[in-house]
């Protein structure tokens, strides 16, 4: 009589998978962190059009704001999830950067999770 496999060996057979730390397969031994974001702007021609920044204005951090670009000296970041869009003049932009307070998001990484 063959050897019935319990639920746990029958899902896992064919992925050959050892045991996790929890019951989604996440071992914390086997993490890296790598920052998502890159270094803090210094000009505002670094900022790119369809790139994500993460944006702090007076200690209040915005995050997954994509740049669209300026328009009549109006600078506009929409925001993903519900996020309110933010609008700068020239001016505001400047000052903000002056701040460090632009960090685009690199490609292939995202602040979601």
């Amino acid at each position: 009589m063959k050897k019935l496999l319990s639920f746990d060996e029958f899902v896992n057979e064919h992925y050959k998978i050892q045991e996790a730390t929890d019951a989604d397969g996440f071992n914390p031994a086997n993490t890296s962190y790598e920052d998502p974001t890159g270094p803090v702007l210094t000009t505002v021609s670094e900022l790119l059009p369809g790139k994500e920044y993460v944006i702090t204005v007076d200690g209040a951090v915005n995050t997954d704001m994509l740049y669209q670009g300026v328009t009549d000296g109006v600078h506009i970041f929409n925001g993903e999830d519900k996020a309110n869009d933010i609008q700068f003049s020239d001016v505001e932009i400047a000052d903000v950067i002056a701040k460090g307070g632009f960090v685009q998001v690199l490609e292939g990484n995202s602040t979601e999770e």
